[in-house]
């Protein structure tokens, strides 16, 4: 319950408990006010004076609510930029939805209408293409993978970034003949969710040799 995570006595939230079971909420729970009174909640309806909930004033707001913005998404081909690609099931159906932007990073949640939410490692605005491409160790990871080329800088959306897969070429000497950039998103979202819900850091070095081995 709530009352679980704030201090008896002061009735401000306990980072202690807050850290240690919801960890991946710190941000978003510490922006609710807490009150200092300890009163009962009570719920209240702001557009009346009452606070008491009228006919009149929820119609009228839902006559006048915005209509949420239509979300646009880059146009990607789905058997030419992602069925063709030769790699697991489970990866392409993955790679569908990072284009879908069907993923639950804080950009895509916003657009939904909940809070966002900062990268738990590097404190910076979390979006796909951070988790994939900008984050440092999305960078490394990408230094580290022997392809003939590697994402260029100018990658302006994840989309992008799969489409720009195939140039992503094993380097002939390494013996590689497996697709291995599949795996290196796949693996760099597997360990920002260890992360998130477990604590646990991977590194740039064992991502990639995850991508390898699979």
């Amino acid at each position: 319950m709530v009352k679980d995570l704030l201090c008896p006595l002061s009735n401000k939230w306990n980072l202690e408990k807050i850290r240690g079971i919801l960890p991946q909420y710190e941000d978003i729970i510490l922006r609710i006010k807490t009150s200092s009174t300890q009163s009962l909640d009570t719920v209240i309806w702001l557009k009346e004076k009452s606070g008491e909930y009228t006919a009149k004033t929820g119609y009228g707001l839902g006559m006048t609510a915005d209509k949420p913005p239509m979300e646009t998404i880059e146009p990607v081909n789905w058997l030419r930029d992602i069925w063709n690609i030769k790699t697991s099931p489970k990866v392409k159906d993955f790679l569908w939805r990072v284009a879908r932007r069907a993923i639950p990073v804080s950009s895509n949640l916003e657009r939904r209408g909940f809070p966002s939410f900062n990268c738990k490692k590097y404190g910076v605005h979390e979006d796909d293409l951070h988790v994939f491409l900008t984050c440092p160790l999305a960078e490394e990871a990408w230094s580290l993978l022997p392809t003939v080329q590697r994402p260029l800088s100018s990658i302006a959306t994840a989309t992008e970034l799969i489409k720009q897969g195939k140039n992503f070429v094993p380097l002939p000497p390494t013996g590689l003949n497996a697709t291995l950039w599949p795996w290196v998103i796949w693996n760099l979202w597997k360990a920002r969710n260890k992360l998130v819900f477990e604590n646990r850091v991977f590194t740039a070095q064992e991502i990639v040799l995850k991508s390898i081995k699979e």
